[in-house]
Parts: C-alpha cells; structure tokens; sequence
C-alpha cells in the first residue's frame, strides 16, 4: 500500500488537464512547502525545482497562494478517494470478528500514516482552518469515502453485538476525532514520535473509544 502523499500527488495530477509546467510547478512546490514551510518557499526556488522560470510561475497561478489552492484540488478530488481505496482494500484483509483488535488496527494505522505524511498534513490543515469552503470541501471528501467506507464494517460489529446500539456514524466521529486528539498535536509541533509511542497511542485511544462504545 502507498502511503505517501506526494507520491500519490504526482502519480494523481497526471490524470487532470494541467499542462507539463504546470504539474511541474505543482509537485515542486508540494515538496517544498513540506521540506521549508508555505511562508519559507519563495517563487524563485519553485521554478528552479520546477525547472520553469519565475515568469511561467506568475503567468500559471498568479501568486504562491495560488499555486497552494491549485494543489488543494486534486488533493481533495483525486488524493483522498485514492488513499481511502487503498487503505480500505488493505483493512479488508484485517478485518475479523474482534472489534478491538480490528479498532486498534484501525487506529494505530491511520497514527502512522499521519506521522509519516505530517509534514504534508501539516500544510492542507493550516489551509483548512483558513477557509471555510476548502474545509466543506474536505469534510465531503472524507465522508464520502473515509465515512462511507467504515460504516458497513462497523454495523458488523453492531449486529454480532460488540457495539452498543447507536448511530453508526456517530461512532465514526468518535473514532476519527479520537484518533485525531493524539495526531494534530504531533502534527503542528513536529514533536519526535517513535514507533514505541505509536503502538501505546494506539491501545489508549483504542481503551477510550471501547468505554464508550462497546
């Protein structure tokens, strides 16, 4: 399973109607918000990764602002539907009659790509606390596909009797805004997390969530 973002990013922008340039543009200036930092990347060093001039940035997108809201599109359009695919695709293989191993599975996974994809996380987040229509825009994404997806699974569980009887979104919610309550913190601070840390996240959050719900 691919992981990686801006790896799935670049293989993604191949499929719209952007020019060579301006894919270009794009994937060098994804790499180097997430190596510099939005405020930390100048224009001048997006065209020399790209391999373009200072000019076929401005005449393609205007500003760097630009550039970030062209590479929020196929992020949310392409780069999510395709992550959820293959995630979904690889739990289906862990996917048993115990909910919380199945949970803890779940949880510590999501931890991890998180913590390997920060960098880049850490980008589309600050963009989305900013505006409110790029965040309607991810939450649809993410319900259509993160939502949509955890739903049968979870009425499984539901059914045999490990759930209490509650709406299945709902339980959703809890466990992505749990699993996000160890994330975000690690995100914006670029705190040092060990794998160590990770699996112990995991069974806390995992605990929580079952109080709760089990």
């Amino acid at each position: 399973m691919n992981n990686n973002i801006e790896n799935v990013f670049k293989n993604s922008i191949t499929e719209t109607n952007l020019s060579e340039k301006q894919q270009a543009v794009l994937k060098a200036s994804l790499e180097l918000f997430s190596q510099k930092g939005f405020e930390n990347t100048n224009t001048k060093d997006i065209a020399q990764r790209a391999g373009v001039s200072e000019g076929t940035v401005y005449r393609e997108f205007k500003t760097k602002q630009g550039i970030l809201d062209a590479i929020l599109t196929p992020f949310n359009n392409l780069v999510i539907p395709k992550l959820a695919n293959e995630f979904f695709d690889d739990i289906s293989q862990h996917d048993n009659e115990n909910f919380e191993s199945f949970l803890n599975y779940f949880i510590n996974n999501r931890m991890h790509f998180a913590i390997e994809n920060r960098d880049q996380i850490r980008i589309f987040l600050q963009e989305f606390l900013h505006s409110e229509s790029l965040l309607a825009a991810f939450k649809n994404e993410v319900e259509a596909n993160i939502t949509m997806g955890l739903i049968p699974i979870l009425k499984k569980y539901q059914d045999n009797g490990q759930i209490k009887v509650m709406p299945v979104q709902t339980i959703v919610q809890i466990i992505l805004s749990t699993t996000l309550g160890y994330m975000i913190p690690c995100i914006v601070t670029k705190k040092q997390v060990s794998t160590t840390d990770l699996n112990e996240w995991s069974k806390q959050a995992t605990s929580l969530i079952l109080n709760g719900i089990a």
